[in-house]
């Protein structure tokens, strides 16, 4: 099960870090409004990494649409609030790489507390709780660095094949963090 647990978010993240890179290069472009690419790039998000998870949960006793469900909202709102941050210049103007990364890791943390915790609740002690939480959050503390790392590569001037393609191994290697550090907090998964 391990194997694949690691397979499902990493597949499931590269799928959905290229429907995100598109929708907000579609955004950057005037194709798109901004909030519907940012909150949509959420949804997308949060239902690839909520159904993935959920069909190897599934097997523990999760019930898949909660589970989903409970993702969604997480990832719509963490998307959402960080549209407003971002609109209220909360981010210092140019800031090095290294203090985005370590922003990046904090706004990670954070994001997987919230996730973990409201997915905790969803599974109803299929799930270690407190381990779960905290995996969670340490899973996303070294995802979401990369993610950020990953759209730092990109430009305006990027074509569209390009920005698919780094949001595709961007998020695989998130969804690799991300299973890496979600699998010990996994009932059989704990000993692998």
């Amino acid at each position: 099960m391990r194997w694949t647990w690691i397979g499902h978010l990493m597949a499931a993240e590269a799928l959905a870090f290229t429907g995100v890179a598109l929708s907000l290069a579609w955004a950057a472009h005037g194709l798109l409004p901004n909030t519907v690419a940012v909150v949509g790039a959420g949804f997308w998000e949060g239902l690839c990494l909520g159904s993935a998870q959920a069909l190897v949960l599934a097997r523990l006793g999760v019930r898949p649409l909660p589970w989903a469900i409970s993702t969604v909202l997480i990832a719509v709102f963490g998307y959402a609030a960080g549209l407003i941050a971002h609109n209220t210049g909360s981010l210092p103007n140019a800031p090095g790489i290294w203090m985005v990364l370590v922003y990046a890791a904090a706004l990670g943390g954070l994001y997987g507390l919230f996730m973990g915790t409201v997915q905790s609740m969803v599974a109803r002690g299929a799930v270690d709780r407190i381990a779960w939480i905290g995996r969670t959050a340490i899973g996303w503390a070294f995802a979401m660095p990369v993610i950020f790392f990953g759209s730092s590569l990109v430009s305006l001037a990027t074509d569209m094949g390009t920005i698919a393609l780094t949001g595709a191994v961007t998020g695989a290697i998130a969804g690799l963090l991300i299973a890496r550090a979600t699998a010990p907090a996994l009932p059989d998964l704990a000993e692998a």
